[in-house]
């Protein structure tokens, strides 16, 4: 007697829920694969030679598993809207990777796809104080969380993007979301924080 009952799993590379038969999840098969494009993005697994904490674990492959690290950050920002409407009409993918060993000198390694994705244009702020502008909405609550959100301290961000941009006061940036969320999704109004520097250096009406 063939038992018809069905076992649900989820996919260790793109995590879709699929009908598990012990062959490979119908979106990560070969057939699919060939026909559309995979963008890479590499994932650093130590901090680069020009930060402070150089060769330290970044962790980011783990928190982007246990979904704390929730996007990538992207200095080509028409490029990556390009590349995530190409993502968003089924086209494409996102293919996160880390280097096996030493980067541009060993294989890549695969271990998330995103198939759903959301890109927002930002401006990062480093002076007086590391902060965000997401279009006309600055300061609200939601950006406080960007630099966390991105696996890293608040530090740690700021140098992250600007101990090699010391020239700029500021950087025009692509959010690449790993899901649909965007933070202007959840605008709520202006932080009333007479305590921003930013707010006060740029005269943000408080």
């Amino acid at each position: 007697m063939t038992n018809s009952s069905k076992v649900y799993d989820r996919c260790k590379i793109c995590v879709h829920r699929f009908d598990f038969n012990g062959e490979a999840c119908q979106v990560c098969s070969p057939a699919n694969k060939k026909a559309l494009k995979c963008y890479v993005i590499t994932v650093a697994r130590r901090f680069p030679g020009t930060h402070p904490r150089k060769g330290e674990p970044t962790h980011f492959v783990e928190s982007i598993l246990n979904r704390s690290k929730i996007h990538t950050i992207k200095l080509n920002v028409e490029l990556w809207k390009k590349r995530i409407a190409e993502v968003n009409a089924g086209n494409a993918y996102l293919s996160l990777r880390y280097w096996k060993g030493r980067p541009y000198h060993s294989d890549q390694v695969e271990f998330f796809r995103v198939w759903k994705s959301a890109v927002e244009e930002i401006e990062i702020l480093a002076f007086p104080d590391i902060s965000f502008r997401l279009g006309n909405k600055p300061c609200f609550e939601e950006l406080k969380k960007i630099y966390a959100n991105d696996g890293l301290s608040k530090k740690d961000f700021k140098d992250w993007f600007f101990k090699t941009n010391r020239e700029f006061e500021s950087i025009d940036a692509a959010i690449i979301h790993f899901s649909d969320f965007k933070y202007g999704d959840a605008y709520t109004g202006l932080v009333k924080d007479s305590e921003c520097l930013n707010c006060v250096a740029y005269n943000v009406s408080l």
